[in-house]
């Protein structure tokens, strides 16, 4: 079963995600990455949050079930202020004008796939739309509690 909610922006992400196919050599290739508006970037995050809760409700393992819950209440958190910040900074918000966020569900290629786009959003694509310079520190102080909890995330998936 898959949940939409429009956005074009995602749609050749989605089909390589479908098909297996590697999105991160896509970007560091420097692909895919035309438009660097807020609407872009807000909507991956958006993204970020719903397959998150997508994963956490469809799991069948009540572990799972809970490291994915935390990590979706910790990352609303995150993800808010890092916004509001973005916001101040740039002075402006962000339109969705017409988008969809195609979500899948859970499978175990599905998870693996998601942490590793997790992992490429914020380490990389994220330098696109605000370079990682003395004047967007602020912004990486956020990006790097995001990634503590990426990394806590795929460590605890990790245990059996």
């Amino acid at each position: 079963m898959k949940t939409r909610i429009n956005s074009d922006f995602l749609t050749p992400l989605i089909k390589q995600y479908k098909l297996g196919g590697d999105i991160l050599d896509d970007f560091e290739k420097g692909l895919n990455t035309n438009s660097k508006n807020l609407s872009d970037l807000f909507i991956k995050f958006l993204w970020v949050r719903d397959q998150a809760h997508i994963f956490h409700g469809q799991t069948k393992l009540n572990s799972q079930h809970v490291i994915l819950g935390d990590f979706y209440d910790n990352y609303l958190d995150e993800i808010d202020e890092l916004a509001e910040s973005i916001f101040g900074k740039s002075g402006e918000t962000f339109k969705l004008g017409k988008c969809k966020i195609e979500l899948v569900d859970y499978s175990d290629f599905n998870l693996k796939k998601y942490l590793d786009d997790l992992t490429f959003l914020f380490t990389k694509e994220f330098k696109l739309y605000f370079p990682n310079t003395t004047e967007n520190i602020d912004l990486y102080h956020i990006i790097g509690d995001i990634l503590e909890l990426v990394n806590k995330l795929k460590y605890l998936l990790s245990q059996k």
